[in-house]
């Protein structure tokens, strides 16, 4: 699967900033989707392998993540918009606005 320059251009966000950096490992694929004036954000990642239903040890790396995305898109784009956090079987883990 070829990466998406969306993909590219949040893991360069993420590795430019210290409290960041440990995190670009983390995702699999980012999504973009705009509908009307609204931006919808969507991070495929590999967290919670063992998809926990609660209490899962990844939760607060999908909300750092999630919290990233909306830190990117404000400081680079000005937009705003929603991001979801997906685990492997595209399951919620966390959700951001900006």
């Amino acid at each position: 699967m070829e990466t998406s320059q969306n993909t590219k251009d949040f893991h360069k966000y993420l590795a430019g900033h210290e409290d960041s950096r440990n995190l670009t490992t983390i995702f699999i694929d980012v999504r973009i989707e705009r509908s009307g004036t609204d931006l919808s954000g969507m991070i495929i990642t590999g967290l919670d392998h063992n998809l926990e239903d609660t209490g899962s040890p990844d939760a607060e790396k999908a909300e750092r993540l999630a919290k990233a995305f909306a830190a990117w898109r404000t400081e680079q784009f000005q937009d705003h918009g929603g991001v979801k956090v997906y685990n492997p079987a595209m399951e919620t883990m966390a959700t951001a606005t900006w």
